[in-house]
């Protein structure tokens, strides 16, 4: 059955039982600013050229935004560009048929631009599609995705919606899966996976985000929300960027969902693309159905794209940072008291022998001054990196805040220096403090899975960073062998099975 036939059918008979999203996972804020959106109303449609256009993906290349969208009626898929993402040119036909869904980025590592998509063939609904473009307009054939994991049963009635972004070598997709279990059917679920490829896939995350029949042991990273959330009974689209360097969070999230009314658009933030915050209420709405967002980040705002349900029209606005870049707070003339929301900490070996085991503190929450100081217990950060007047990431001397005392709790403290001490109420036990490893997919086959490895290795201080190499050699074996020595395993220098839950047991 195709596969926006199935998103309607969901919608009239979608079950009155929903998923329970684990706190860990996913939290709720208010809106982050309470600025609105600025509408400019449809900015392309079926008189702009070849088409009409439905399910449009935008990205922007060397200051050009590029669509691709597909029309239904034609099982084609074009192309058109604009200067300013409002006024575009008529739409090109590409050679390649049968798409829905597009999720397209630009690779410069291998100057292609990169597309996913469902197909609309009969046969292959439900699965999820790659092909690759010199020019976005003809590409080649195209192939299925490989799923390293295997088909699961929250997605054994297929795949759909992907949103792709790559970073740092690494493919990471968010997209949505059916499944045919009583009760867990219908447009209800964000799944997470990435590729060092494009084509192969690791959809094996045991997140523990989403519930799914009793059992958060699932790739799942989004789901429904309670009843009283405009989101609590279908998603369906999601669209992920990747922030810039001076946002509070890492990523960001676009999303449509609806509540038993009309479909909507809301967001959530991350900080590692698995744990989302979403926002308490959505952020556009129509009088009709909108959904399939695309988002840019501009200077100080975002560009955002979204499709009326029918298809035939694109929408365009402009969404205030709120709070994803430097604040209004930056520019206030009279300090304020500052505020810690929550605090992260992870500890990492140090090479200077004057203090073996550093601290690192990532610090959330509001009115952090350019001059704050940051505390534990009565010692001061040896470091502070201001990010904004929302995040504040500090580092201390490990060796010396445990030196010489009994208790190990302390209490993180924030001061504005021209005004009260923060409220000394966010606790941490220097005991409870564990390594980062980021080490996500430790492997011996790929050198990206190599270098993870011998990441970890490196922060617990048994390999120096310039072995970080992605080549797994004699000085990595001996690191992995003393590794093993230390967990009690069999110290073979071979990273096996053992090893590898011995590992990520540490990265806890």
């Amino acid at each position: 059955m195709n596969s926006k036939i199935k998103k309607n059918t969901y919608k009239l008979l979608f079950p009155a039982a929903f998923l329970i999203v684990c706190a860990f996972c996913s939290a709720q804020v208010a809106n982050a600013n309470d600025e609105a959106p600025t509408k400019y109303g449809v900015v392309f449609d079926d008189t702009n050229g070849v088409g009409t256009p439905n399910y449009a993906r935008i990205i922007k290349k060397d200051g050009v935004y590029h669509m691709w969208y597909e029309d239904s009626a034609l099982e084609e898929m074009f192309h058109a560009t604009s200067n300013d993402g409002r006024h575009w040119t008529a739409g090109q036909i590409t050679n390649i048929a049968n798409v829905h869904e597009p999720s397209i980025i630009w690779d410069s590592a291998d100057s292609k631009y990169k597309l996913w998509f469902e197909p609309t063939t009969e046969g292959l609904e439900g699965q999820i599609w790659y092909s690759q473009s010199d020019d976005g307009l003809t590409w080649d054939a195209s192939q299925a995705l490989v799923w390293t994991d295997g088909d699961h049963p929250w997605e054994d009635d297929g795949r759909y919606m992907p949103n792709v972004i790559k970073e740092s070598g690494t493919y990471k997709m968010w997209y949505q899966s059916l499944s045919s279990a009583p009760g867990e059917g219908g447009d209800r679920r964000i799944n997470y996976a990435t590729s060092v490829d494009g084509v192969n896939w690791d959809n094996s995350g045991e997140f523990h985000c989403v519930t799914f029949a009793g059992n958060g042991d699932n790739n799942m990273v989004l789901g429904l929300r309670d009843g009283d959330s405009w989101d609590s009974v279908s998603l369906y689209s999601q669209t992920v960027i990747r922030l810039s360097e001076n946002a509070d969070w890492n990523y960001l999230m676009f999303y449509a969902a609806h509540d038993g009314g009309r479909y909507k658009i809301g967001r959530a933030v991350s900080d590692d693309g698995i744990s989302w915050t979403t926002e308490s209420d959505y952020l556009i709405s129509e009088e009709h159905d909108i959904w399939f967002p695309s988002v840019t980040e501009e200077l100080s705002e975002h560009y955002i794209w979204y499709m009326d349900s029918a298809g035939g029209k694109v929408y365009f606005a402009t969404v205030p940072f709120g709070g994803t870049a430097q604040s209004a707070d930056d520019n206030n003339s009279e300090p304020e008291k500052a505020y810690i929301d929550s605090w992260k900490a992870y500890q990492y070996k140090n090479a200077n022998k004057n203090c073996s085991s550093r601290l690192r503190l990532t610090i959330k929450g509001k009115h952090f001054d350019k001059d704050t100081e940051v505390r534990i217990g009565d010692r001061k950060a040896s470091s502070i990196d201001r990010k904004s007047s929302k995040k504040i990431v500090a580092k201390f001397c490990l060796d010396r805040l445990l030196d010489n005392q009994a208790s190990h709790k302390r209490t993180v403290s924030v001061t504005n220096p021209d005004t009260a001490r923060e409220e000394a109420d966010k606790k941490i036990d220097l005991d409870d403090i564990s390594y980062q490893i980021t080490a996500d997919n430790p492997d011996t086959q790929s050198a990206e899975g190599i270098k993870n490895i011998q990441t970890a290795l490196s922060q617990m201080g048994l390999l120096g960073n310039q072995y970080i190499t992605g080549i797994y050699g004699a000085i990595t074996t001996e690191a992995v062998r003393n590794f093993q020595e230390q967990n009690d395993l069999p110290p073979t220098g071979f990273f096996g099975p053992l090893t590898t839950a011995k590992l990520r047991e540490k990265m806890k």
